[in-house]
């Protein structure tokens, strides 16, 4: 779906924390497919798990792309703050992504369903690349993803751990 919609789309099939990086230094809208995982307690070591390891918030710290714009994170929990003490912080892999460049950041509460985060993706994508404008333009990303959930709230009024589970971050 995303090389139908970004002809130039590069597919990382077995990303490691080194691939993952080097692509992310010349990309504008990067994906992960993959699982999240979020440490309550020391949220620096919340990630995403790859093929080498996981590329967690303290790695990804340390770095800063200047291309980036969308960021879409296709896993679990990857804006999931759930310790009291931490609730007023805003610190998870989602504004972890928008600390490195990335201006617009999707991302999840919690564990989401494959099949369901994928309707929703497949129709954010869908949304930026018909809107007329192009990705770029003012207020696309936001309202992209406002209209796929709202569809799929729409289909599933009643489930709304099938629809509710992703955000966006960003202006």
């Amino acid at each position: 779906m995303l090389e139908d919609s970004f002809p130039k789309t590069v597919i990382l099939s077995s990303p490691t924390v080194e691939s993952v990086f080097e692509n992310m230094s010349t990309c504008n809208i990067g994906h992960f497919i993959c699982h999240g995982i979020s440490v309550p307690n020391d949220p620096s070591k919340s990630g995403l798990v790859l093929s080498s390891g996981t590329l967690t918030l303290g790695k990804l710290s340390q770095k800063y792309y200047p291309n980036a714009h969308i960021m879409y994170l296709s896993a679990c929990s990857t804006a999931e703050v759930s310790v009291r003490e931490l609730l007023d912080e805003v610190l998870h892999l989602g504004t972890g992504f928008q600390l490195v460049g990335f201006s617009h950041v999707v991302a999840t509460l919690w564990e989401v369903e494959n099949r369901e985060a994928g309707r929703v993706a497949q129709g954010f994508y869908e949304r930026i690349r018909g809107d007329g404008k192009g990705y770029l333009g003012e207020r696309v990303i936001a309202r992209a993803l406002h209209d796929i959930v709202k569809k799929q709230r729409d289909k599933q009024a009643d489930d709304p751990l099938a629809w509710a589970a992703q955000i966006h971050f960003g202006p």
